[in-house]
Formats: structure tokens, C-alpha cells, sequence
């Protein structure tokens, strides 16, 4: 499947009403909602080039990282042995939040570490967005330059 330069379909597995919503542009052909076999949002026609996964707070990450960890470990070795090669967790959350955080009985030494522990043992990029929208934004540039540099031969 091939793209106009500059130009990127994005797909998601959310429900439409959840999630970021990309809407046709000049640097856009929009949104398809589809099944992904594992992360929020790739590049249509372009599936092992980047899966960012997004996280809507710390609390929900830390229950990925903590009692999920087995299924939320082999989605991102799923990634790994299909090839994706650009890995990300966007959190709508500052990562200060790990630090004053009561919604866990899990260490903030533990959940610090333990992202550390999993952006090595899988390559994975977790990016604290702060807010939802700056999230947005950083998902929609990500997949945009990914797209780009595709389409320029260099990744």
C-alpha cells in the first residue's frame, strides 16, 4: 500500500469514542478504526514500522506493569518478534505522577524501575505526555515522521 509524500492513514483498535481522532488534512488521509494485534495506533500499509500504545494515566500503566505485566510483557514481545521497529507507550500523565501516586500498593521505586527495566528488555520508548492533548499531538508526530522518513527511504 503506498501513500502520497507526506501523507498518513492511521489506525487504531480504540472504540472511535475513546482515544485521538485524526481527521483528514494535508498531512493526513485521516482515521480507520480496525484490529491491531497489539498497540492503539500504527501506520496503515505500514505495520512494522511503528505501534505507539497509550496509556490515559500512571494508574493505568502501573496496573499494566504490575498485576497485568504477563499480558502487557507479551504484547510487547509480540511487537518484537513481528519486526516493528519503532516501539513507544505514550502516558497522558506526567511522570512525576509515579512519585505521588495512591492508587497502588506497588513501590514507586518498583514502577520507575520497572519502566527502565522494559525500555531495555524490549526497546520500547515510554513518553509522559502530561495531558491528553499533548499526547495527541505526540502521536499524530510520530507517525507522521515515521511515515515521512519511510517514503525518503531512510528507516
Amino acid at each position: 500500500h503506498s501513500f502520497p509524500t507526506r501523507r498518513s492513514s492511521d489506525l487504531s483498535r480504540e472504540k472511535p469514542e475513546h482515544g485521538y481522532k485524526f481527521i483528514k488534512c494535508e498531512t493526513c488521509l485521516g482515521m480507520e478504526i480496525a484490529k491491531l494485534d497489539f498497540g492503539d495506533y500504527a501506520i496503515k500499509g505500514h505495520l512494522d514500522l511503528i505501534v505507539i500504545e497509550r496509556k490515559q494515566s500512571v494508574c493505568e500503566l502501573t496496573n499494566n506493569i504490575g498485576k497485568d505485566r504477563d499480558r502487557f510483557e507479551s504484547e510487547l514481545q509480540r511487537m518484537v518478534n513481528t519486526g516493528v521497529k519503532f516501539r513507544f507507550v505514550v502516558v497522558e500523565d506526567y511522570y512525576s505522577s509515579i512519585f505521588h501516586q495512591k492508587f497502588t500498593r506497588m513501590h514507586p521505586n518498583a514502577i520507575f524501575e520497572s519502566i527502565h527495566s522494559l525500555e531495555i528488555k524490549y526497546n520500547v520508548h515510554f513518553i509522559f505526555a502530561g495531558t491528553a492533548e499533548m499526547g495527541h499531538k505526540i502521536v499524530r508526530s510520530l507517525l507522521l515522521k515515521a511515515h515521512k522518513y519511510r517514503q525518503e527511504g531512510l528507516v
